[in-house]
């Protein structure tokens, strides 16, 4: 887990932070909408939501912030920012850090309506099955927005994280695999993209 204080972070970094939860609070209604927002920003186009303040100490307003080009993402309040991997906080600021060959950014860039089966995603590191979990939230809370895809464990995944795709179903392995904590799970499960889209899995 990377977890760092506004303050850690470069000044270029702390601006992006601050403009997508500036611009989130902005589009949306009400408090703790759990629907994604999309917003685009120099260049890049991110999903944004808030998942529940009362799951944190202090009350504080948590936001998870997806980049929809890597799936790279990180977990923002006004004070830190989160990933479980380093590789994928760092290249959520910094998408050239992802491959141009990378498994999730090619199915990224599959337009929804594209013709034919629907793409296979093979991951053999963490932070791919992360990152595709990411999108795939963003995904079922905005079906048309991004293409439907079949994850595939590739055998250099590690065992635990092979272990969590055998365990869950393809719709609740996003919760297990980015919110890890139990007592966690079941909060996260009835606050996060319960938009649009699919229904919530029961864990």
């Amino acid at each position: 887990m990377l977890n760092l204080s506004r303050e850690e972070l470069p000044e270029r970094h702390q601006e992006l932070l601050d403009v997508l939860v500036t611009r989130h609070d902005l589009a949306t209604e009400r408090r703790r909408n759990t629907s994604f927002v999309l917003l685009d920003h120099d260049g890049r186009r991110f999903a944004v939501c808030e998942y529940g303040a009362h799951w944190y100490e202090e009350g504080v307003p948590v936001h998870l912030a997806v980049d929809l080009t890597t799936g790279s993402h990180v977990s923002i309040t006004a004070y830190r920012a989160s990933a479980m991997w380093p590789g994928t906080f760092w290249s959520f600021f910094e998408p050239g850090r992802v491959p141009s060959d990378d498994p999730v950014r090619a199915w990224l860039a599959t337009p929804a309506a594209a013709p034919g089966p629907r793409p296979s995603v093979a991951v053999a590191w963490p932070d791919q099955l992360e990152r595709f979990c990411a999108a795939e939230l963003v995904r079922t809370d905005q079906p048309e927005l991004l293409a439907q895809a079949e994850l595939v464990a590739d055998p250099e995944l590690p065992e635990d994280q092979t272990t969590l795709v055998r365990r869950h179903s393809a719709a609740a392995l996003p919760y297990a695999v980015l919110f890890r904590h139990e007592d966690a799970l079941s909060v996260v499960n009835k606050l996060i993209g319960s938009g649009r889209g699919c229904p919530l899995p029961e864990l």
